[in-house]
C-alpha cells in the first residue's frame, strides 16, 4: 500500500517504487533481528534468496531507464493483478 500511497501524494511511479523499497528494506531488517534472536532464520535459503534479490535490484532501475512511465504503470499494474489472482487461486485450492 506503500506505492499507491505515494503515488497519490504526486510521487512519480518510479520515485515511488524506489521509495517503497526502502521501506520494505528497513521493516524486513527489523524484522529478520527479531526473528534471528530466536532461531527462525535459515540462513543458507535466506542467503540465496537475497543473492537472487541484490541482483534484481542492480538490474531494475537499468531496466527503468528504457521504460516510460506508462508502460511501468501497467508491467506494474499486471504484475499487482496476477499476483492477487494467483493468491486467491491458491486460497480457493487449499480449502
Amino acid at each position: 500500500m506503500v506505492v499507491p500511497f505515494l503515488l497519490h501524494l504526486g510521487k512519480e511511479v518510479k520515485v515511488a517504487v524506489g521509495t517503497s523499497f526502502l521501506f520494505v528494506f528497513m521493516v524486513a531488517v527489523s524484522s529478520l533481528i527479531g526473528h534471528s534472536r530466536v532461531g527462525n532464520v535459515d540462513w543458507k535459503a535466506g542467503t540465496l534468496l537475497a543473492l537472487g534479490g541484490i541482483l534484481g535490484a542492480q538490474l531494475g532501475p537499468f531496466l527503468l531507464e528504457y521504460i516510460s512511465d506508462q508502460n511501468f504503470k501497467r508491467i506494474f499494474a499486471f504484475l499487482l493483478i496476477g499476483t492477487g489472482l494467483w493468491l486467491f487461486y491458491q486460497s480457493r485450492i487449499s480449502l
